[in-house]
């Protein structure tokens, strides 16, 4: 699997009041987009003699945009394909969801009910690579970056998110977390962490989410396990789909179980953060990735 630059939007396009009158954080025309932060030019010499490269002394850009919201529904003239930079409105950055992927919007609406104001919904991503780290021991202040598992290995800061505006217990993210954007006053909070068996997701991430408002219920697949979750609005977990089992037999294919023996683990040396064939994704007959 090679890895791509990714980037993924999603755009409301619902009826709504007038955009001078709309309070919501999400409104008619705007689109909400997720993409990887960058990273901090090192912006150092490094010793003559030095083993380390460049890249070892690079690191996350915590305040790099990771999700944004941009309006794209007035570009000042009668549009004709052309492009136009749209305007940004907000700004969710590295140190606050770390690095995510998929997007959905709910159908929230304003407390007065007079308007939507959809929350978004983003979800933690291996798309961008892997980052892990060491203490610091060369005594330059910074950790030092790792290309393979390690014992004293750790995620980089800005990989996954630790910013719970609401400041609940046990709100830092990790390769399971959905982040949930108030679709009214843009905080960011934890929304659920994907788990299979009490085990938190190893590293592979999330794949994607969707909002089914039939139900109001969102489902978000787990590239580490293969399964699909179904969890309410409150980020309460439903019901786990196996589909490489269920989904597979119904579709008279052979069923493919869950190996937990391909889990990632950061602290062995068979992880390569180069590699992402050591990433712990489930097996490819049972992986999802997009959910409609």
């Amino acid at each position: 699997m090679k890895l791509l630059n990714r980037l993924v939007l999603t755009t409301l396009l619902v009826s709504t009041p007038a955009f001078a009158q709309d309070p919501s954080n999400m409104s008619l025309g705007n689109m909400a987009i997720t993409k990887f932060s960058g990273v901090l030019d090192p912006m150092l010499p490094l010793p003559e003699g030095s083993p380390l490269q460049m890249l070892d002394e690079t690191f996350i850009n915590l305040d790099g945009i990771s999700a944004q919201i941009n309006s794209v529904a007035h570009p000042g003239y009668v549009w004709d394909a052309r492009i136009w930079p749209g305007q940004s409105l907000h700004d969710y950055k590295a140190r606050d969801v770390g690095q995510v992927f998929g997007v959905a919007l709910d159908d929230a609406r304003t407390p007065d009910d007079k308007h939507l104001a959809p929350n978004i919904y983003l979800t933690a991503t291996s798309a961008y690579g892997l980052q892990i780290v060491a203490p610091d021991s060369d005594g330059d202040g910074r950790p030092q970056r790792l290309h393979k598992g390690d014992k004293a290995a750790s995620w980089m800061t800005g990989q996954w998110g630790t910013g719970d505006t609401k400041g609940q217990p046990g709100s830092k993210g990790g390769p399971g977390s959905i982040w949930k954007v108030d679709g009214v006053t843009g905080e960011v909070s934890l929304f659920a962490n994907v788990q299979l068996a009490n085990q938190d997701n190893a590293g592979a991430g999330l794949g994607n989410i969707t909002y089914a408002p039939e139900v109001k219920q969102l489902f978000v697949s787990d590239l580490s396990t293969g399964m699909i979750h179904r969890f309410d609005m409150t980020g309460k977990e439903l019901e786990i789909f196996d589909h490489g089992v269920t989904g597979r037999t119904a579709a008279k294919l052979p069923a493919v179980k869950y190996d937990p023996s391909l889990r990632l683990t950061i602290t062995k040396s068979d992880f390569n953060v180069d590699d992402p064939e050591s990433y712990g994704f489930a097996d490819e007959a049972r992986r999802v990735y997009g959910l409609e």
